[in-house]
């Protein structure tokens, strides 16, 4: 799993090419994916990216019209920026293609986080997880 660092490395390096780029089409080739539907990835479609924040190991990216896209890259995900039409080096999870000519790819090598594209409202909070911590008894909690 990327930890913070990596997180922030990774905000770092998207937010001055993403900002201001408009989503021209997205593909979910995992569709599980996308918690919440493959079909609700293709809501962001023309609309344009502003700043990406991390929520814990969470990352929002801000969308206009209050729309966010919310990314937990768990065990292994890797994004890559590349242009339309570069070789593909793994599985793909999901692929935005950007009115500039550029791609933002979630290679995914391992099993991976879900995405969850949501409004501004309902997106203060990235989805639950549940406590896999032990209990005092030894149970997995569940």
């Amino acid at each position: 799993m990327p930890e913070i660092p990596d997180l922030e490395a990774i905000r770092h390096y998207l937010m001055p090419r993403l900002d201001g780029l408009t989503v021209a089409k997205t593909e979910a080739p995992i569709p599980w994916l996308v918690r919440t539907g493959a079909e609700d990835l293709a809501t962001i479609e023309g609309h344009r990216f502003g700043e990406i924040h991390r929520l814990g190991k969470f990352l929002l990216f801000f969308l206009d019209e209050a729309r966010i896209l919310v990314i937990n890259p768990m065990l292994t995900g890797r994004f890559h920026w590349v242009e339309a039409g570069a070789k593909k080096t793994g599985s793909m999870g999901v692929i935005v293609g950007f009115d500039d000519g550029h791609v933002l790819r979630d290679e995914v090598p391992a099993p991976h986080g879900p995405l969850v594209p949501r409004r501004a409202g309902r997106a203060a909070h990235a989805p639950a997880v549940p406590d896999a911590r032990p209990r005092r008894d030894g149970d997995q909690r569940g």
